[in-house]
């Protein structure tokens, strides 16, 4: 995916890197993606969009800075307890058993994708 500044107009489109639709994102490994790199592809963006910024998403409506960090903060956190999980030997099956923490549940009712399938990704984009 690409991502285009406007920066006379202090607008940037995210392409499908960013989805405002509440949930996890698709993650197109087929292709080299992966949830650390969107995580830090959202990172990146952060570091240039200001409080003013308008941004287009992929998906869903038009946002704003608070939007773009509540996904990266989803992102993020939900990559670190999967790591956690991970690095303590459990298997992809028992962390998708177990499940995300509560402070996450919604994001697993919104979006494109499933809770269990998005262990899957990111669990896929951990090292071994």
């Amino acid at each position: 995916d690409s991502v285009i500044f406007f920066r006379g107009s202090n607008v940037i489109h995210t392409g499908d890197q960013y989805v405002n639709v509440g949930g996890y994102p698709y993650i197109d490994r087929d292709v080299g993606g992966s949830a650390l790199g969107l995580r830090d592809n959202i990172a990146a963006l952060l570091e240039v969009v200001d409080d003013e910024t308008r941004i287009i998403p992929g998906h869903g409506p038009l946002a704003r800075k608070a939007d773009l960090q509540w996904f990266h903060d989803l992102v993020a956190q939900t990559i670190e307890h999967i790591e956690g999980e991970k690095r303590a030997g459990k298997t992809l099956e028992a962390i998708q058993s177990a499940g995300l923490p509560k402070k996450f549940e919604a994001a697993g009712k919104a979006g494109f994708i499933p809770e269990s399938v998005w262990i899957q990704f990111v669990y896929a984009s951990l090292d071994p």
